[in-house]
């Protein structure tokens, strides 16, 4: 039979170890979480090779130059 000192002991223990497993894991769970700063931000990425695309495909174009490409009927133009 348990003596009150024992079962006061063993619900020490208990609670002890329960306080130890919990914030063992939590210790755990923190450190070996991923860096989310080091993951790539693809929308920036995108972002970028997106406006760097533009600006390759729509060169700067003189008044001149733009309406004797695009101002007049023909080919360029699909007639």
């Amino acid at each position: 039979k348990f003596s009150e000192d024992d079962i006061s002991t063993s619900r020490r223990n208990i609670l002890q170890n329960t306080l130890t497993t919990a914030s063992s894991m939590f210790l755990a769970a923190t450190i070996l979480q991923p860096n989310t700063a080091a993951a790539l931000d693809f929308d920036a990425f995108e972002s970028s090779q997106i406006s760097k695309d533009a600006s390759s495909a729509n060169p700067e174009l003189s008044e001149d130059a733009a309406l004797c490409k695009y101002g007049a009927p023909g080919i360029a133009m699909g007639e």
